[in-house]
């Protein structure tokens, strides 16, 4: 094996098990107990940005895996990638796949705080880890991806 497939194979790993990990980690178990309230005008702008984050995430990551796997599966006519890049490429729909997940969960979770008007959840850990957690496998396949780029940039002659 290449030295870059072994480099590919331990960050396809890493993903995998992080993202095992996440699901642990921000799963929100049992609805907590909460305080009724409602939303003052600056809380819903955050909410409703917060919500549009998520949203967009969510169609990114949903759109990037549905490119990047019809790459992978050779549907798609474009770049041809070595061992390492296809592990590669398999690393970013695990992440993008995850960060999908986990803005789905989080969104769920807000529509419960919300149907049991139950606002101030909304910035617990029982929300916050999800959000949390979504935010950091997005970036980790955007960091993929462009790690992606630069190895084909500069492996070309």
């Amino acid at each position: 094996m290449r030295h870059i497939d072994c480099v590919a194979t331990g960050i396809l790993v890493i993903c995998a098990g992080l993202g095992i990990y996440g699901i642990f980690y921000a799963w929100p178990g049992e609805f907590p107990p909460c305080a009724v309230g409602h939303l003052d005008d600056p809380q819903k702008l955050a909410v409703a940005e917060l919500t549009d984050i998520a949203k967009w995430g969510l169609g990114l990551s949903v759109g990037l895996v549905g490119l990047f796997g019809s790459i992978l599966m050779g549907i798609k006519e474009g770049l041809k990638f070595t061992h390492g890049g296809r592990l590669l490429l398999l690393s970013a729909i695990l992440c993008f796949s995850f960060s999908a997940y986990f803005a789905l969960v989080w969104r769920k979770l807000l529509v419960q705080a919300f149907y049991a008007n139950c606002i101030t959840l909304i910035t617990t850990p029982w929300m916050s880890r999800a959000f949390d957690v979504y935010t950091y496998f997005f970036v980790g396949g955007l960091a993929i991806v462009a790690s992606m780029l630069a190895l084909l940039v500069f492996s070309q002659k």
